[in-house]
């Protein structure tokens, strides 16, 4: 039997070494590591928006009933443990495969707490100007 051509024996031998495997893996976190950066562009904007909602926290709270600031409350510790494990994920692999549910979760959360925040700065801003 003749010996296998050069490629063939190339190939065994990243087989063998674990090389192979070990270039696929960091090929496939380099692609999750790209997909958590897209991930990150797309959950500025709602970051953005809860931050300008925030701006306005110390006007709205007053004229938030006790139920609304209990949501609130929730939605922010949500987003404070959402800052945490992006932290996390960014050391380590296997958080960062759960990356785009936490995301979601996050944007939810932002989106609602900035809704909350701007639907009581508008009853202040009623009751402040009412005529």
């Amino acid at each position: 039997m003749s010996e296998p051509p050069f490629a063939l024996t190339e190939l065994a031998q990243l087989v063998t070494s674990g090389r192979l495997r070990r270039a696929v893996e960091a090929r496939a976190q380099a692609v999750e590591r790209q997909d958590a950066q897209k991930e990150l562009q797309h959950f500025e904007q709602h970051r953005e928006k809860f931050v300008g909602a925030s701006a306005v926290a110390h006007t709205a709270l007053p004229f938030m009933d006790a139920g609304e600031r209990k949501r609130l409350q929730g939605h922010a510790l949500k987003l404070r443990d959402l800052a945490t494990q992006i932290g996390e994920a960014a050391k380590n692999e296997r958080e960062l495969r759960a990356f785009d549910r936490l995301l979601t979760d996050g944007k939810n959360d932002a989106e609602n707490a900035a809704e909350l925040l701007k639907q009581a700065f508008e009853r202040s801003i009623e009751k402040t100007f009412r005529p």
